[in-house]
């Protein structure tokens, strides 16, 4: 049976990674690496044991190390002198330009050998470009001496100060004399994949290289900062969330890539090479963290959601596995955080894909932009642990599909944030036009509450208002409010319909505002609208001139009255308005709207019932002056305490010469206003229900006067007059008879 040894020493010319690998006895790093045990057998080409020999003289620009021996040392016993006494047979031949084992702890050393066939000496750069090795040592042999001489010792976890040329990667100068034979033993050994290129630069290009390589970094980190910063802008100032983990998410990113190229390193951490390492695991970290973010909340989960919750309960493991899984050590964390960040990422892709096939909103968008991450990271990924060749298309993968991600995100967030404000725009238009028709609605509301239906005039209420307003404003000013009134409307629309009424006052309302506007010293209503009169209630209209009720102001009124009273035709029927107009004048009977609209219409009143053209406001024919309420109550007690008398009046023969008798006659002696004519408390005992025994009254002491004439003048003669409203009376000439 063979031994462990034994079998590994076999196993190992074929395949050089195997005794690193079963040597692992972490499952995790044995994950990450089984692929590189399955392929490591299409990566590396057969034994052959002749010397791997370069000649520099066919240096130009550049000379990459395509011929070389590697041994995998995973016990790390062997150092630079027992290392040249180990069989040629131990040692695996490599012809490519990429060195690429994956993860493994073992030491790994690198073997080839540098002759001159040019007769001068030849001058170099010997460059490791992966920044990321802990530790490398190059020692070089030749037959002069007797064991290979240290000419560099560096690696990441020493301070950069410490390289013999500061530049991220580790770069060594190296001169071969004519007709020279060195061999050279590069000692690569990492908690990381040990994957790099050994190459021999013209010192020239090798500076115009990677300077020229800086600038494109440079350029990537700039625009993925700028994105960041941008989309932080943006969050400060709309305050969504999603634009502050797409900034913090394109920060970490950005900060990855730079300590993968050693940039952080050679900035920030140059004395710090313990503290440079842990910080790309929490920068992994918060990447994983913020991603996971950011795709929940661009693709518009809503937390009732399973996929909320997994990618809300994910964006918490990557800090917390970080802390747990650095007890085991550095090289266990960053296998740990590896395989978060590739679970993470995969859960936002597949939760993508998932909303993609159920046509969730930026579902396809997401997908797109993602397949390119994830896309570049499976292939960085892969070309880590040894899978894939590590070359310029796999070491930029993660970079390049980091940038065609973000972009593609930014255009998709830009475009979001479009349509949003488009959203946003469209309904702060709706709104404004609900305002807008919430305002015309209260316009017309208001226009249909302060002017008439049928006429459009300004109505009562408008033209109270404007009176009080005007009356305050020319305070004392002498006016005169003068109302139209359409006595006839009312028989005309039972008569002919309510329509041909309206037709009617719309026709008469038109005219007389016409007839209106030629008045001097005119105050119109609302001058802006052209209207200089108002509708007040009905067929009744007023305006108001400024100046008192003169001669003059009555003529021109008096004109009008009879212009306007000419028939009017509708529907082919002439018709007559029957126009009355009454005036009151300010401030003589009146200071405020009201008081003026109340004797003006009182006016009219008297107007319609003693069947004027024209009444003319004053005290005397107000039923309703203190005067008049006054005796309303008065009366009652006059009539009840006798206060009253009869004035005889004869009726006198003139022909006969004889008397042939007399008209009695009312008067009330008002002990505080004198004698009161009938025609002022006769109308009071009309509206007050008095006139019945008023009547009686009369009668009564009529006849008593007329039994004591009798007997003098047997045919004398007594007339009584009596109110229509007795005649009216059913009972009354029966009562009238018993008295």
């Amino acid at each position: 049976m063979l031994s462990k040894k034994t079998f590994l020493g076999i196993m190992s010319k074929q395949y050089p990674t195997l005794p690193s690998l079963l040597e692992l006895t972490n499952p995790v790093r044995l994950l990450l690496c089984c692929l590189t045990f399955i392929l490591s057998g299409l990566t590396h080409g057969a034994n052959n044991n002749t010397e791997a020999i370069i000649d520099i003289a066919d240096l130009g620009t550049v000379l990459p190390i395509m011929d070389s021996h590697t041994y995998v040392d995973p016990l790390k016993r062997h150092n630079a002198t027992s290392i040249t006494t180990i069989a040629e047979s131990e040692w695996h031949r490599h012809h490519d330009k990429q060195i690429n084992l994956g993860y493994t702890t073992a030491k790994v050393w690198i073997r080839f050998t540098l002759t001159n066939s040019h007769s001068q000496p030849i001058s170099a750069l010997m460059d490791i470009n992966f920044p990321l090795l802990d530790h490398i040592q190059i020692y070089r042999s030749t037959a002069s001496l007797q064991e290979p001489v240290l000419l560099l010792q560096s690696g990441d976890t020493l301070s950069y100060h410490d390289r013999i040329i500061e530049h991220p990667n580790f770069a060594l100068p190296v001169v071969v004399n004519p007709n020279a034979r060195d061999t050279y033993y590069v000692m690569l050994q990492s908690t990381t994949a040990i994957q790099t290129q050994i190459l021999l630069w013209d010192e020239k290009h090798f500076y115009t290289h990677y300077r020229h390589a800086s600038a494109l970094n440079f350029f990537y980190f700039g625009l993925l900062l700028a994105t960041a910063l941008f989309n932080l802008l943006i969050f400060i100032y709309i305050k969504e969330r999603v634009f502050f983990y797409y900034s913090a998410y394109a920060t970490c990113l950005a900060l990855f890539i730079a300590a993968q190229h050693g940039i952080l390193f050679e900035l920030f951490f140059f004395d710090a090479p313990t503290a440079h390492n842990w910080s790309q695991l929490i920068i992994v970290s918060f990447a994983s963290t913020f991603s996971a973010l950011f795709s929940r909340n661009f693709l518009q989960l809503t937390p009732s959601e399973y996929t909320h919750r997994f990618l809300t309960h994910a964006a918490k493991l990557p800090l917390p596995l970080l802390l747990i899984s650095s007890l085991s050590g550095h090289g266990f964390a960053i296998q740990v955080s590896m395989l978060v960040n590739f679970f993470i990422l995969s859960l936002c892709y597949g939760i993508g894909i998932y909303r993609l096939i159920h046509k969730q909103p930026n579902s396809g968008v997401f997908v797109f932009a993602w397949t390119f991450l994830f896309t570049g990271g499976i292939t960085y990924s892969l070309a880590k642990i040894g899978v894939l060749p590590y070359n310029t298309l796999t070491s930029t993968a993660l970079q390049s599909g980091s940038v065609l991600e973000l972009l593609t995100l930014a255009i998709a967030l830009a475009k979001n944030m479009h349509s949003e404000r488009e959203a946003r725009l469209n309904a702060q238009q709706t709104l404004v036009e609900k305002s807008q028709m919430n305002v015309q609605l209260q316009n017309e509301l208001i226009y249909s509450s302060t002017h008439n239906r049928i006429s459009g005039l300004p109505n009562r209420t408008f033209v109270e208002s404007w009176l009080d307003n005007y009356l305050r404003q020319h305070k004392g000013a002498p006016c005169t409010l003068v109302f139209f009134y359409f006595s006839r409307l009312h028989e005309v629309s039972r008569t002919l319909g309510r329509e041909t009424g309206e037709s009617a006052l719309q026709q008469f309302s038109k005219h007389l505002n016409e007839l209106v506007g030629s008045l001097d010293n005119l105050i119109p209503v609302q001058p802006e609208d052209g209207f200089n009169i108002g509708s007040m209630e009905g067929a009744t209209h007023a305006f108001l001139v400024n100046s008192e009720a003169s001669h003059k102001v009555i003529s021109q009124i008096t004109a009008i009255q009879r212009t306007i009273n000419k028939p009017i035709s509708i529907n082919d029927i002439l018709i007559e308005p029957g126009v009355q107009v009454s005036l009151v004048s300010s401030p003589e009977f009146g200071t405020q709207a009201n008081q003026l609209i109340r004797h003006g219409s009182i006016a009219l009143d008297a107007a319609r019932e003693n069947k004027l053209q024209l009444s003319i406001y004053s005290s005397d024919i107000d039923p309703y002056s203190e005067r008049r309420l006054g005796l309303m109550s008065e009366l009652r007690r006059a009539l009840q305490c006798d206060e009253l008398t009869l004035y005889y009046q004869p009726i006198f023969d003139v022909k006969a010469q004889t008397l042939r008798g007399a008209e009695a006659l009312i008067r009330w002696p008002h002990p505080s206003h004198g004698l009161i004519m009938p025609d002022e408390f006769i109308s009071i005992a009309e509206q007050t229900g008095l006139i019945h025994d008023l009547s009686i009254w009369v009668f009564q002491t009529a006849l008593r006067q007329l039994e004591l004439w009798l007997p003098k003048h047997e045919h004398f003669l007594l007339s009584i007059n009596v109110s229509a409203t007795n005649l009216l009376e059913k009972h009354f000439i029966e009562i009238v008879n018993r008295e």
